[in-house]
């Protein structure tokens, strides 16, 4: 593996998210890491792809409210004319 690591604090500033959202994504397998000398460290093109897609749940929350804002776009005719 090449390319920078990333500490748990890093990554997090990165993000923008906390320290324990980061480690809370690490846990859900959201984001790999890879132990270092007892520290979990999250390699740079994770922090990367993350920055670019999202986690799981940050993608279905973006789908469903995408299928929301159609649903609300959507006219409905209600018999008046």
């Amino acid at each position: 593996m090449s390319g920078r690591l990333h500490s748990i604090s890093e990554a997090a500033a990165v993000l923008g998210v906390s320290k324990f959202t980061v480690r809370r994504l690490i846990d859900a397998g959201e984001i790999k890491a890879v132990n270092v000398a007892a520290r979990r460290m999250i390699p740079s093109s994770e922090v990367d792809r993350v920055m670019v897609h999202g986690t799981g749940r940050a993608r279905q929350r973006k789908g469903e409210a995408g299928a929301q804002a159609q649903e609300s776009a959507t006219p409905v005719h209600g018999g008046m004319a």
